[in-house]
């Protein structure tokens, strides 16, 4: 199968890019500013759009807006325009990489489910939801076969985003205060590269289907910061919040945002899977990882 990925250079692509060229697809990569990455037999910029789709059967978008040149329009306006492209090249499915934030901010009392009503408050997650409705209601789905899938935090190799702030603070020996009693979804990435290796062996039917993707348990921060020191060999140095004490501290000034993210809830029911079920768990993930060996 002939794929084309979008932000090619990101942290994620490098996750996919070895799975999938291991399984023999023949992969091509859309980026900002082209460098050679193995696994990848053509590459290019937007400029190059109409080259890189030519025979392409599937589209997995995972670029990014660059908030410097547009901070409203972007993340909008570039998968609009690769999903039209690829439906009048033929690609018969196009995979959008959208996130929990479209949902929820930092913190939501109820786990989110497919039937959930959005509610973002941030422009991150505004941005996410519009991306999703304008790719929903494209008149290109007539046509091809859109996957939403709507990931939690993943973490991986190379650590990055606030899996790396959380990795490095442990690392550090940082006392971190964290909830005891919430619980965050998180994803390994190599359960999403599992279920994208299993989605492009599916015969794509047009329309749009969504998703949730996420680990199996969602742990509480605290057990998340525990399984990860236990994984880098250092102590556990957690502060134990209870979601009462947190919500207190919610609305100082500066201190809040951070007691939200680390000490609220934010959970994926996962939904739109079909048979799938994630191979690993967490804390085997983060034991791996850090031992550099493949989950058991």
């Amino acid at each position: 199968m002939r794929i084309l990925i979008g932000g090619a250079g990101g942290v994620l692509a490098q996750q996919l890019i070895p799975v999938l060229a291991g399984r023999g697809h023949e992969l091509y990569g859309l980026m900002r500013e082209p460098r050679d990455i193995p696994g990848l037999r053509r590459i290019g910029t937007l400029a190059d759009l109409q080259r890189l789709l030519d025979g392409v059967d599937c589209v997995l978008n995972l670029a990014k807006a660059n908030a410097r040149r547009d901070a409203h329009g972007t993340d909008v306006a570039l998968p609009v325009t690769l999903l039209q492209a690829a439906a009048a090249a033929g690609a018969g499915r196009f995979v959008q990489f959208s996130s929990i934030k479209a949902l929820a901010d930092e913190s939501h009392a109820q786990p989110l489910d497919l039937d959930a009503v959005p509610a973002p408050t941030s422009d991150y997650g505004r941005r996410k939801l519009a991306t999703e409705r304008a790719l929903r209601e494209h008149a290109a789905l007539e046509r091809v076969e859109l996957d939403l899938l709507r990931l939690p935090m993943v973490f991986g190799a190379p650590a990055a985003g606030n899996y790396a702030l959380l990795r490095s603070a442990v690392a550090r020996g940082l006392p971190l205060p964290a909830g005891r009693d919430n619980r965050r979804s998180t994803l390994y990435a190599g359960n999403l590269t599992d279920f994208v290796a299993c989605l492009l062996d599916e015969t794509p039917r047009p329309g749009c289907r969504l998703m949730h993707l996420c680990d199996p348990e969602a742990l509480s921060t605290a057990d998340f910061v525990r399984a990860l020191s236990a994984a880098l060999g250092r102590p556990a140095r957690v502060i134990g919040m209870s979601t009462r004490w947190a919500s207190r501290l919610g609305g100082v000034p500066l201190l809040g945002s951070v007691v939200e993210r680390l000490c609220g809830s934010l959970t994926l029911v996962p939904g739109g899977l079909g048979d799938w079920q994630a191979p690993y768990t967490t804390e085997a993930a983060l034991r791996a990882l850090e031992a550099g060996a493949r989950p058991d």
